[in-house]
């Protein structure tokens, strides 16, 4: 892994918010947490400035109406809209709690999503994915792209 993602040694214990998206157990440090705000509808694709991680990892069932919006520091994010304070912000169904986790590389497949930096092992021995919070604006920018110039062909007809 590069320098502008995180990358964890043979294995290291952490603390992280531990929340879920779907059926999925993510974690991120809570070093980069800025805040956590309840939502009581439901989180709309409208907001610019929100990463819809459910589309990214192809979740496609409806939102529970309660969810969290998280904000994340992050240094120089060159997807966000232009004039806006550099933090990642997106939704999550439900918040696990503030967790210490033994986290282990990712396997080879998982590195090259760019999405994962690791995977943790909870004190309950559950399994979360660690997403590389430094790396997900372009990991997103990138998927965003690629997914409007599918949308773009599949109108014009060239995908049946």
């Amino acid at each position: 892994m590069g320098k502008d993602s995180f990358c964890w040694g043979l294995s290291e214990i952490i603390y992280t918010l531990v929340f879920r998206i779907g059926t999925y157990a993510l974690a991120i440090p809570t070093s980069t947490m800025v805040s956590i705000d309840r939502q009581e509808q439901e989180v709309t694709n409208d907001r610019e400035d929100l990463y819809d991680i459910r589309e990214l990892l192809g979740i496609t069932n409806k939102k529970e109406s309660t969810s969290y919006i998280l904000k994340l520091s992050h240094p120089e994010n060159k997807y966000s809209p232009a004039g806006k304070e550099t933090a990642l912000e997106f939704a999550v169904d439900s918040i696990i709690g503030n967790k210490p986790i033994m986290v282990m590389p990712v396997g080879e497949l998982l590195a090259k999503t760019k999405l994962f930096s690791g995977v943790g092992i909870m004190e309950n021995g559950d399994i979360c994915a660690l997403l590389d919070t430094n790396r997900l604006p372009e990991t997103y920018g990138h998927w965003r792209e690629a997914s409007q110039k599918a949308k773009t062909a599949e109108n014009a007809g060239v995908f049946p």
